[in-house]
């Protein structure tokens, strides 16, 4: 229900942003473009989120939200860059464009690299908003190449793209690279178990998911996988294993003593003790 609140809150939100940074709108005639910006924001986000919906139900009966949510997210993010001034057919190409982008982003940071980006920021902001400036150039009204402009146009949103990433790797390498060095960047895997929640705020954030006995079971199975594959060097746990209970039990032992893990039963609580 979160989720899904934030994501219309999300949707809402962009049609005044887009509608009003496509031009100042001080004239009558700029609302032309106003008008513009609200009609691809639109099409482009159900497009979108129509796409992912339907590849997940394709291939997996059982439907995720957070998908459908990102997907609509994602075509919000790649109309962005030419909202005010493209058809409204080329902003549902690009809605239904930014799916796909979006899903394969997403599997590949998540499950290729095994990269912690459990909310798919990377897929829905970077991948999309890439994807998205480049067809600025390939469907724009007044140099896209698909109304026999060139490719003067394109050439310039791959000039962009290029400027930004190299800014943004470079800030992002200096400003994360000294915090890590000074601060550090993660929490240690005992505090990822119990929940940043409850350690630094002293509340659960979501009272209502309380671990019924089954989940604690879950996470307890989901814990020893994370110390024994800590202890053998492999160091990655799917977060989808431990929400489906996939995750398999291995006895562990670690110098002289084995490990056994205690679950509160009130909070997502779970800790190693050596024994």
């Amino acid at each position: 229900v979160l989720v899904t609140l934030g994501g219309l809150m999300l949707f809402m939100g962009w049609f005044p942003f887009n509608a009003s940074s496509g031009s100042n709108i001080s004239q009558p005639e700029d609302l032309v473009f106003a008008a513009r910006g609200m009609i691809s924001t639109l099409l482009a986000g159900s497009a979108a989120g129509t796409m992912v919906t339907v590849y997940r139900m394709w291939f997996n009966p059982v439907q995720d939200i957070q998908t459908t949510i990102n997907g609509i997210l994602a075509g919000l993010v790649a109309v962005t860059a030419s909202c005010a001034n493209i058809d409204p057919w080329a902003a549902l190409v690009i809605g239904f464009g930014a799916g796909p982008v979006y899903l394969f982003t997403s599997y590949t940071v998540l499950y290729r690299f095994h990269i912690d980006d459990p909310l798919n920021v990377f897929a829905v902001h970077a991948a999309s908003g890439i994807y998205g400036v480049l067809m600025a150039g390939v469907f724009d009204l007044d140099g896209g190449i698909v109304y026999g402009k060139g490719i003067d146009q394109f050439l310039v949103q791959l000039e962009g793209i290029a400027v930004l990433s190299a800014w943004s790797l470079v800030t992002s390498a200096v400003a994360f690279g000294t915090i890590g060095r000074l601060f550090g960047l993660r929490a240690s895997e005992h505090d990822q178990l119990v929940g940043l929640d409850l350690l630094y705020h002293r509340k659960n954030a979501y009272p209502e998911s309380d671990l019924t006995a089954s989940r604690q079971a879950q996470y307890t199975r989901a814990a020893k996988e994370l110390l024994h594959r800590r202890n053998n060097n492999r160091g990655y746990l799917d977060d989808s294993s431990i929400h489906s209970g996939r995750t398999s039990v291995h006895s562990t032992r670690a110098g002289a003593g084995s490990q056994r893990f205690v679950v509160n039963n009130a909070n997502l609580t779970a800790k190693a003790i050596e024994e």
